[in-house]
């Protein structure tokens, strides 16, 4: 990743000059570390910017999650925040409030809730209704929507906390937050199934995967332009309609019957990690090219200019030429990664969360 000394504007591996400044781009080199902290449990989450720094959740630890700020300049914790009987089952950004969402561990002792902090890590308000499992949210407007327990969708005021409204839903739905237009929510769910849910809570269209009802479409489905792309558990890309839910076209990705990352764009290509590697497409579902890494992909890929990143188990993060492929450097950490990073251009940093953050 190269960013000009003079504007930091990003230049793309081939670039000689920066398209902004013309100033002469560096030559090009592999990341060096510019920090490292270490962090209480593995971490839970892909990092979120916030508030001139780095919020990333780690996992359950002696009955207990914790919610940290890092600055993204030194990596030095600005606070942590204690959720007792939780885990995070999700993060969003809005304006200066970050959204958690909390799913209990200990129904006797704790409660699933989405709650609101501000930039000093203090609690603004906290919707909590009685249920186990909160999904992470989506944010539309002033409106956060989110499902709870698998089998209702909510409408929650990121103002005040205050619940909106309450739908059943008529199969069960997964953690991953809907991805939401203006018009429609499309949900994600713990089965072959897609939802499309109006504002209003009527239901647009149910889609019905030809797979296997052990399969699981429960990845945030991904927009782009008339087309809701989603992935399943058992290693298949589909590509819907997004007006009607029809689907277009459906193939599979890697080894058969493995599950696939969350599906990321730059809207010229779909990137997806699998078992076997990184696989790049077109959007209308052709290989534009694969590349073949001994340890599988959970994470999302992140795309970035001309560059997209792939955060792996064997312990590397790739960063390859959108284009072809093309490896352009790797960097080695401790620990297989299992979640992807976050990309700042201000500081030109990679923070990286393994067991520690870099």
């Amino acid at each position: 990743m190269t960013f000009c000394l003079h504007c930091e504007t990003y230049l793309s591996p081939e670039a000689t000059a920066c398209p902004a400044c013309g100033a002469a781009a560096p030559e090009a080199a592999s990341p060096e570390l510019a920090w490292q902290a270490a962090l209480p449990a593995s971490p839970g989450s892909t990092p979120v910017a916030f508030a001139g720094g780095v919020l990333l959740a780690s996992d359950s630890l002696e009955h207990a999650a914790v919610l940290a700020h890092y600055a993204l300049s030194n990596g030095q914790t600005h606070w942590p925040h204690t959720f007792d009987h939780a885990l995070i089952s999700g993060l969003a950004v809005v304006g200066d409030v970050a959204l958690v969402s909390l799913t209990s561990t200990d129904l006797l002792r704790g409660q699933g809730a989405l709650v609101a902090l501000d930039a000093g890590g203090k609690e603004v308000w906290r919707w909590s209704p009685g249920v186990q499992q909160v999904s992470a949210p989506a944010v539309t407007g002033n409106t956060a929507y989110l499902t709870v327990d698998a089998t209702h969708l909510i409408a929650v005021d990121i103002t005040t906390g205050a619940g909106q409204a309450r739908w059943a839903l008529p199969v069960a739905a997964a953690r991953a937050a809907p991805a939401v237009t203006g018009e429609t929510l499309y949900l994600p769910c713990r089965g072959p199934h897609l939802l499309a849910i109006a504002p209003s809570g009527a239901l647009r269209w149910r889609f019905d995967a030809p797979l296997p009802e052990t399969a699981w479409l429960h990845h945030t489905p991904l927009l782009h332009q008339d087309t809701v792309f989603t992935v399943s558990s058992t290693g298949q890309i589909l590509a819907l309609e997004a007006e009607t839910g029809k689907l277009r076209w459906q193939i599979p990705i890697g080894p058969p019957g493995r599950a696939l990352s969350p599906l990321v764009t730059d809207g010229e290509r779909l990137y997806v990690g699998a078992r076997d590697g990184l696989h790049a497409l077109t959007v209308d579902g052709h290989t534009a090219w694969p590349v073949p890494i001994s340890q599988k992909i959970t994470a999302a890929p992140v795309v970035t200019g001309d560059v997209v990143y792939a955060a792996c188990w064997d312990r590397r993060l790739y960063a390859l030429d959108a284009a072809t492929g093309k490896e352009l450097w790797r960097y080695e950490v401790e620990r297989h990664i299992e979640v992807a990073p976050l990309v700042s251009v201000s500081y030109t940093h990679l923070t990286l969360p393994t067991k520690r953050i870099v």
